[in-house]
């Protein structure tokens, strides 16, 4: 008779056990529990049967209860099989005994086998001691078997070893067994024997369950009894049981929220319990008994009456854990940016999320069971099965770029990512990089364009260059280029597509102050705008356009007609492209710069030598100072820059030699510093020439007069130090010339050149060496400023003034105020500017009297205070600082105050120092050094730091900037403001702002790009 028995499975488990002391109640805890027990009666037939036996043998849709034991034991008769579990009763061993299943099957179980007696009957109790891995199609099914008992390593209970399972069939009766017919009737037990027969079987399998089962009395809510399990599972020791005996529910059965009492805390999880509303399958919260929190599963809860209650649990907290980190997992990969399928071992999907199957225009119910092949082209998948995989199965892991497919055929470039798991199978992880390879290649457009505005020589072509590169890298045909003119302070369009200038008309200028165009060259940064119809814009059609700063060139109009706008990606192409044009236009200006610099060169060249009729002798010239200008580009110091002036000229055929002397006042004369030509001897003979000899060669007069001094033989009058005139005329003396070396009114020696033709240092010539000498003076002053800047060392002089020839000097006395130095402004147009602070006399006193002194050209003030003024002065003369200054030593600072200066000066070497204070002294005598001081310098020097900061500035850029600084113009609150500052340097207000915007611009540039 086939029926379903599932839906109430409890009809099989007619055990007939009696309830001493709870025992059903435990009995029924087991059978629940899953816990396997079959029990036959001594006719062969099976009286009772628990749905896990039934479920492994196959008998899911039909009862055993009723039918013949035989069906459970291979080709077995029934007095075999009551045979075998008679054996089996006798001995406390486990065995494994191959069962019979419905299908046929043989099915290898542990069982123990128990008889029960009682006065009506005996049966035998068979209990399945473990399930785990066994299913109805395994068991030991040798060919040839026909054995009942397989061989089994079994474990002692109380050793732990094992020893191998006696094995008998049903037809090999053991020894100690007799024959039916020799076996006399069996004496009845009593009832308490078969009852505590029954505990016994009872005590055994409870303590022997695979499950943990409590037992507690419902009326006091507190535990009386435990298996061993249950006592493992509650963090006790086996002789810790009793202990644990008499606990209440809610100490073991309570969650973080539940209390801490014996009854009437804790009435969340424990009440629910003992009133028996758990129900099997249902998670519980449990503490250990040291506090430890576990989550156990409820397998069955079984009441006896109203006092007792069985729970069969089991610890579930690391599956419990397992799964919520199995569920955060793929909520996380469902949640993820990349696509994620896993693959089982035939490579079709069995997972995956919603990003795979939007990458492959499916949906994931679509997605998970096709094959994963489907997803590629039929050549993209032979590279992966003859390639990739073979690697993925070598390694584990395989990465690199693939091409996919999407359900409409279409391709999409996508990097794959294959790792293997655990039981087979594998994770593939996609990206797709249309996108990127698409940002890729506008990427390498813009490089093939940068290579083609690198090589640009105009601005027009850089910007059609420009204008063609929106529309091919950043995809807008609609842009134009506008350049800055200076002179008007507008953006003036420069370059459009023909299709932009349809849309603009004629070609409009943007005002600098009032147009987004203008805020992005201001500011130097992007500046987007929505045009909308109240826009003045408006009437262009476009939904945004942008401006992208070129530095100070102008800036790039960018619009699109995209309801949405610029994406990101158009943002920042444009920049890209902005910042290249940037380069280029730059690059181009300095290009344009040097080659007028080279026009202007070659135009002066051409005149030279058509003065002189193009003889062979402009060329030599020409060379000569060519060479002596690449040699004192590349001199170090100034020693090395007067050496290579002589040997250039010296090696020449137009000259016999050079030298060059510098005048030394206290020594009141020349003194020979560098020479090529000459012996060593002459130059001896000319130092130890004394003032008292009165001795005065062309050398003096050009350093006196400043002018170069031509001298010939023919004249007579031969003006040259007897030394020289000697060894001129030894080497056939024809003409002579002294060129002062002078710059910015410093005087560094003279230069003397002596020529073997007769008609040398013409008009020509003589201009070409003055050119020479001034030169050569700016390479020593720019070597002593580089010495003063980057040496380790410098030397620091202090002076104090009492000369009233000083004009500060006789100030301070006269009026009784003190002056401190506070800048120096140089100014092409009007010299340079002076800023003292003034204190103890009101300015307008000071202005006046300075009005009186010699070399004052201009006197402003700039700021009034109640203590303190800040005035402005222009001097040509009379000023200690002034003198200093164009000596070439920088002044760091400056106070005069009641008829005394006091004047700090850097310079780098001792002879610098030298000639300096010669120099100020004979021009204000009454002039004292008080200290010399070798001090050494960072490893990088303030001014050097300057030179860094303001070394692209321009001089305009930098002398508006500086007059900006000292006049307060960046003080909060300002002491001058733009159009103030903008009058003192005579220029106009929004001159000012872009000198001072694009000086700042520089200056924050060094800044940053150094840092």
């Amino acid at each position: 008779m086939e029926e379903e028995i599932n839906s109430d499975r409890r009809g099989e488990e007619s055990l007939g056990l009696p309830d001493r002391y709870g025992s059903a109640t435990a009995w029924q805890a087991l059978t629940e529990a899953g816990f396997g027990l079959v029990e036959v009666d001594e006719t062969g037939t099976i009286v009772g049967a628990t749905p896990s036996v039934a479920d492994t043998l196959g008998y899911t849709s039909e009862p055993l209860v009723g039918q013949s034991s035989t069906r459970l034991f291979p080709e077995s008769e029934v007095q075999s099989v009551l045979d075998l579990l008679a054996e089996l009763a006798d001995d406390d061993d486990v065995r494994v005994v191959r069962h019979r299943g419905k299908d046929g099957n043989e099915v290898a179980l542990p069982v123990s086998v128990h008889r029960v007696e009682t006065e009506e009957q005996v049966t035998y109790v068979e209990v399945v001691r473990d399930f785990e891995g066994v299913s109805a199609d395994e068991g030991d099914t040798d060919a040839g078997s026909d054995r009942v008992l397989a061989p089994a390593e079994t474990p002692d209970r109380q050793t732990g070893e094992t020893r191998s399972t006696d094995v008998r069939s049903p037809g090999e009766r053991p020894d100690h067994v007799p024959e039916p017919d020799q076996t006399g009737p069996s004496d009845a037990a009593d009832d308490t024997t078969a009852g505590r027969a029954t505990d016994t079987l009872y005590r055994e399998l409870f303590d022997q369950s695979h499950d943990a089962i409590v037992i507690f009395d419902t009326e006091t809510g507190r535990l009386v009894d435990a298996n061993d399990r249950a006592v493992g599972l509650l963090g006790a020791e086996q002789d810790e049981k009793a202990e644990l005996v008499g606990t209440h529910a809610s100490r073991l059965f309570r969650d973080d929220t539940d209390g801490d009492g014996d009854g009437s805390a804790g009435r969340g999880t424990a009440a629910r319990l003992l009133a028996g509303e758990v129900t099997a399958n249902e998670d519980l919260p449990c503490r250990r008994t040291d506090g430890s929190p576990i989550t156990v599963v409820v397998k069955s809860v079984v009441r006896s009456g109203d006092v007792r209650l069985a729970v069969a649990v089991q610890d579930v907290t690391d599956r419990r854990r397992r799964e919520t980190e199995q569920t955060d997992r793929v909520a996380a990969m469902d949640a993820a940016l990349e696509g994620i399928a896993t693959l089982d071992e035939e490579y079709r999907v069995t997972y995956a999320n919603e990003e795979f199957a939007s990458l492959h225009d499916t949906t994931v119910d679509e997605t998970v069971g096709s094959e994963w092949q489907e997803f590629y082209t039929d050549e993209e998948w032979r590279k992966l099965s003859w390639q990739v995989l073979p690697a993925v199965e070598r390694e584990g892991t395989w990465r690199g770029e693939a091409t996919g497919r999407r359900a409409d055929g279409e391709t999409f470039p996508q990097s794959l990512s294959l790792s293997t798991v655990g039981g087979g199978g594998l994770v593939a992880v996609v990206h797709d990089l249309s996108a990127q390879k698409h940002y890729s290649r506008r990427l390498r457009d813009l490089n093939v364009i940068t290579h083609r505005l690198m090589s640009a020589r105009s601005d027009t072509e850089i910007a059609t260059i420009g204008c063609e590169a929106v529309g091919q890298v950043v995809g807008l045909p609609l842009n134009a280029i506008r350049l800055h003119d200076p002179e008007s302070n507008d953006l003036v369009l420069t370059e459009a597509p023909e299709s932009t200038m349809e849309v603009l008309g004629p070609r409009p200028r943007y005002d600098v102050e009032t147009t987004p165009a203008g805020r992005a060259f201001e500011t130097g940064e992007t500046v987007i705008t929505v045009v909308n119809e109240a826009d003045p814009y408006g009437r262009y059609p476009l939904s945004e356009a942008m401006y992208v700063p070129l530095g100070e060139h102008g800036v790039m109009s960018v619009g699109t007609t995209d309801p949405h706008g610029f994406s990101r990606e158009e943002v920042d192409l444009a920049e890209l492209l902005g910042a290249n044009l940037t380069v280029a236009f730059t690059r181009a200006r300095r290009d344009r710069q040097l080659r007028e610099m080279q026009a202007d060169l070659t135009r002066k060249q051409d005149v030279l030598r058509r003065q002189h009729d193009r003889q062979e002798i402009l060329l030599g010239i020409s060379s000569l100072v060519q060479e002596i200008t690449d040699a004192t580009v590349h001199s170090k110091s100034r020693e090395e820059i007067e050496q290579a002036v002589c040997e250039t000229i010296a090696s020449s055929e137009l000259y016999h030699f050079a030298w060059i002397g510098n005048y030394s006042l206290g020594r009141g004369r020349i003194v020979p510093r560098a020479a090529a030509g000459l012996d060593e001897g002459v130059l001896d003979e000319i130092a130890q020439i004394t003032p008292t000899e009165l001795e005065r060669g062309a050398i003096d007069e050009s350093i006196e007069t400043g002018e170069a001094q031509v001298v010939r033989k023919q004249d007579g009058d031969v003006e040259l130090h007897e030394p020289v005139r000697r060894a001129a005329s030894e080497r056939g003396f024809e003409a002579a010339i002294a060129v002062p070396l002078t710059y910015a009114g410093r005087n560094y020696g003279g230069l003397v050149v002596i020529a073997s033709h007769a008609d040398a240092f013409g008009e020509f010539e003589t201009r070409a060496f003055s050119v020479l000498g001034e030169l050569v003076a700016f390479a020593i002053r720019a070597t002593t400023d580089r010495a003063l800047l980057l040496s380790d060392s410098i030397i620091e002089v202090e002076v104090v003034s009492t000369d009233r020839n000083a004009a500060l000097v006789d100030l301070s006395a006269e009026v009784g105020c003190r002056l401190t130095l506070a800048g120096i402004v140089d100014n092409n147009q009007n010299g340079r500017r002076y800023y003292y602070l003034v204190e103890d006399a009101p300015a307008a006193t000071v202005v006046a009297a300075l009005w009186r002194y010699r070399g004052v050209e201009d006197v402003e003030v700039i700021s009034e205070r109640v203590n303190e003024s800040l005035i402005a002065i222009e001097l040509s003369g009379g000023s200690l600082v002034q003198s200093l200054v164009e000596y070439g030593v920088r002044v760091r600072e400056q106070t005069v105050d009641d008829g005394r200066a006091t004047v700090v000066v850097e310079a780098p070497t001792q002879d610098d120092v030298r000639d300096v204070v010669e120099l100020l002294v004979e021009e204000f005598p009454e002039t004292d050094v008080v200290s010399v001081l070798e001090r050494d310098r960072p490893v990088r020097t303030a001014n050097e730091c300057r030179d860094i900061l303001l070394g692209d500035l321009t001089d305009r850029q930098h002398a508006t900037l500086q007059t900006a600084y000292v006049e307060g113009y960046f003080d909060w609150p300002r002491r001058s403001t733009a159009e103030e500052v903008a009058d003192r340097l005579d220029i106009a207000s929004s001159t000012f702002h872009q000198h001072v915007r694009i000086a700042l611009q520089k200056v924050l540039s060094a800044l940053f790009d150094e840092e």
